[in-house]
C-alpha cells in the first residue's frame, strides 16, 4: 500500500466529491441552495487519486516559471433568499477548518502565522471556538491571491463598464473600441493580459445610479433596465473612473504584480520578503467617498464628489461627444480627464459570449473561461474601487479595517472570481517548507484532512456550525 493525495471538492464537508486535479477543462460544480460555483484546483507534480481512475495529470502550465506549489481557483455566485440580507465582506471568510485539535508544535506554527500576516494582516486563529471545530481564517475579500468580479448573464444589460487600455493602444482600423475587446472577465493567457472591460456595478446600486446620473449626457443610449434589480446596500467606494493619463500600461502593470508575486513565491526568503511587500503600501491612495457621504481618504484622482472640476492640465486631452458641447464645457464636469466615446457604457455593448440557457450553471454564472491550460484568472477590483485597480497588497490593507468590511456587500446577481496560491506546502507529501522550518505533516492529520473552507460567520439554523458555501479538502490516503 502506498498513500498518495485525494482532492475532494463539495458544498460541506459531508458532501464531496473526488476533483479532477490539473484539468482546466473540468472544474467541480457546487450549486446549493447558498452558493453556485465552479472550482479547480491545481498541484504540481500531481500523483494522486482520480476520479475515474485515470491517470493523473501530473503538473500544468500555470506552475511554468512559479515557485507555487498549489492553486485553488473558485468562481461563484452568492445566492440571493427571499428575507435574507445579502453578505457582507464582514461575514465571508475563507481559511482552514479542522475536525479537531491537533498536537501541533507552537513554534513553527507561530512562524507560519507571521509569515500569513505578512501576507494578510487580516488572518486569524480559534482553537476552541464554539462549534469545537478549530480554524484559521480571514476575510474572503482580503486573504484570496487574487479578486476579480463580473455580471450574471441575466445582468448582462444592466452592467456598468470601464474601458480603461493602455495609453496610446489604438482601435483596431474600421472597429469600434469595444470591438477590439473580449469580456468583462479578467483572463491572463500564456502571462499576457488579454484585454477586457473593467466592470464596475449594476444598476440598482446606489453608487453606480448616482455615476450615471450625474453622467448621463456622456451615455445618449442609456438602455432601461431589462430585469428588475432589488436595492443594494452603499458601498464605501469613491465615485470614479481612472484615465489613460494616469494609469499604467496593462503590461506594466501585470509587471508590478509579477515582481511581488515572484518575491512572495520564493520560501527560502519569504519573511524578509512579504515584510516588504506589505510595508510598500502603508497608505492606500483612493478615494472612499460614497453618494452622499463625506470623504475618508485622499486620492491622487479627481472623484465625483460635487464640485471637483477637471484640472486645467487634462483639457487638452478631453475629446468632445456628440450633443455633449465642447471641450471647455466637458472640463467643467465633475468627472474625470480624458473620458472618451467608449470608456464608459453598459454591457450590451460589448461583446460577451453566448451563453448556453440550458445549462443551469452557465445560465447561472455564464460561460467558464478557464478552460485552456494556459487561462487563468486576474487581480481587478475595479468593482470595489471604481477609479482604479490597486495592486493586490492595496486591497488586503483596504480590506483589514472593519468599516471596509461592513461596508461591502456582495450582490447575488454578481460572479466573484478569486485564487488562492502558496508555495511553502507540497500536498503530495505533506511537506511543509518555510524558511529554517522544515518538517512532514502527515502524523498530525492521520485522521482527518487538510481542509479549506469558504463560509460565512452565519450560524447554521439550531447550529454551532458556521454555513459554508464550499469546501476543498486534502487528505494522503493508502491506495
Amino acid at each position: 500500500m502506498v498513500k498518495r493525495l485525494e482532492v475532494r471538492i463539495g458544498p460541506d464537508r459531508f458532501h464531496t466529491e473526488i476533483a479532477r486535479v490539473n484539468d482546466s477543462s473540468k472544474p467541480t460544480i457546487i450549486d446549493s441552495p447558498l452558493f453556485v460555483g465552479r472550482v479547480l484546483v491545481k498541484i504540481r507534480d500531481f500523483d494522486g487519486v482520480t476520479p475515474d481512475g485515470s491517470p493523473p495529470i501530473r503538473d500544468h502550465d500555470y506552475f511554468m516559471k512559479r515557485n507555487r506549489r498549489f492553486d485553488i481557483q473558485i468562481e461563484g455566485r452568492f445566492k440571493a433568499r427571499p428575507g435574507v440580507a445579502p453578505y457582507t465582506g464582514e461575514e465571508l471568510q475563507f481559511g482552514t477548518d479542522f475536525d479537531h485539535l491537533v498536537n501541533f508544535p507552537m513554534t513553527p506554527f507561530k512562524l507560519g502565522m507571521r509569515v500569513a500576516k505578512a501576507v494578510d494582516p487580516n488572518v486569524y486563529y480559534d482553537f476552541e471556538p464554539p462549534s469545537k471545530r478549530p480554524f484559521i481564517m480571514s476575510p474572503y475579500l482580503a486573504c484570496m491571491n487574487t479578486f476579480s468580479a463580473w455580471p450574471s448573464p441575466a445582468q448582462y444589460p444592466n452592467a456598468l463598464v470601464a474601458l480603461q487600455n493602455p495609453s496610446g493602444t489604438p482601435a483596431p482600423p474600421n472597429r469600434s473600441r469595444s470591438d477590439s475587446i473580449q469580456d468583462v472577465v479578467p483572463v491572463e493567457a500564456s502571462r499576457q493580459v488579454k484585454k477586457y472591460w473593467h466592470f464596475i456595478g449594476l444598476k440598482g446600486d446606489p453608487r453606480i445610479d448616482g455615476l450615471v446620473e450625474k453622467n448621463k449626457h456622456l451615455l445618449p443610449d442609456i438602455p432601461v433596465a431589462t430585469a428588475a434589480r432589488r436595492p443594494m446596500p452603499r458601498h464605501q467606494s469613491s465615485f470614479g473612473i481612472r484615465t489613460e493619463r494616469d494609469e499604467p500600461t496593462e503590461v506594466a502593470q501585470r509587471q508590478k504584480h509579477a515582481d511581488l508575486v515572484s518575491k512572495a513565491d520564493r520560501p527560502e526568503k519569504s519573511g524578509g520578503a512579504l515584510s516588504s511587500l506589505t510595508s510598500k503600501f502603508s497608505k492606500l491612495g483612493t478615494g472612499l467617498s460614497s453618494a452622499g457621504s463625506s470623504s475618508t481618504a485622499t486620492s491622487r484622482r479627481s472623484s465625483f464628489d460635487e464640485g471637483s472640476p477637471i484640472t486645467s492640465e487634462a483639457e487638452d486631452e478631453l475629446t468632445p461627444l456628440p450633443g455633449s458641447g465642447s471641450a471647455a464645457d466637458i472640463s467643467k464636469l465633475p468627472v474625470l480627464k480624458g473620458l472618451a466615446k467608449g470608456d464608459l457604457c453598459f454591457a450590451r455593448a460589448l461583446h460577451l459570449p453566448d451563453v448556453d440557457a440550458s445549462d443551469p450553471i452557465e445560465a447561472q454564472l455564464g460561460p467558464w473561461r478557464f478552460s485552456s491550460p494556459t487561462a487563468e484568472p486576474m487581480e481587478d477590483n475595479t468593482f470595489v474601487f471604481l477609479n482604479e485597480n490597486v495592486p493586490i497588497p492595496k486591497r488586503r490593507k483596504y480590506f483589514s479595517k472593519a468599516e471596509a468590511l461592513k461596508g461591502f456587500t456582495y450582490d447575488p446577481d454578481v460572479v466573484y472570481g478569486a485564487s488562492f496560491f502558496a508555495p511553502y506546502f507540497n500536498f503530495n507529501t505533506f511537506d511543509l517548507a518555510i524558511g529554517p522550518v522544515h518538517m512532514n505533516l502527515n502524523k498530525f492529520f492521520a485522521d482527518m484532512p487538510i481542509r479549506y473552507t469558504l463560509r460565512s460567520s452565519r450560524k447554521v439554523a439550531g447550529q454551532q456550525e458556521e454555513e459554508t458555501f464550499c469546501t476543498i479538502s486534502f487528505a494522503l490516503v493508502d491506495v
